[in-house]
């Protein structure tokens, strides 16, 4: 089986590549706490990543949680990288 990767994709994967070097982590905290005080009613939050990452996800809907007044869900998966 030929695993060739076109042109297209070998620049994509390659753009990815600086990316993950040079690009910073988003800030989840912020990012959280702008949703969950914008929400105009109930809200779910899906998170799947590297461990910490959910974890700082975690944290930061926790410390939101009191400050909307509309139910607050987490779904999380971590991924083992």
């Amino acid at each position: 089986i030929a695993t060739d990767l076109t042109d297209d994709e070998e620049a994509q994967e390659q753009e990815q590549e600086k990316k993950s070097d040079t690009e910073e982590r988003p800030d989840f905290y912020q990012i959280v706490g702008e949703e969950i005080s914008q929400s105009p009613g109930p809200l779910a939050i899906a998170s799947c990543a590297h461990g910490s990452m959910v974890d700082d996800v975690r944290k930061a809907v926790v410390d939101f949680l009191g400050t909307s007044p509309y139910r607050v869900e987490l779904f999380e998966q971590m991924q083992n990288m």
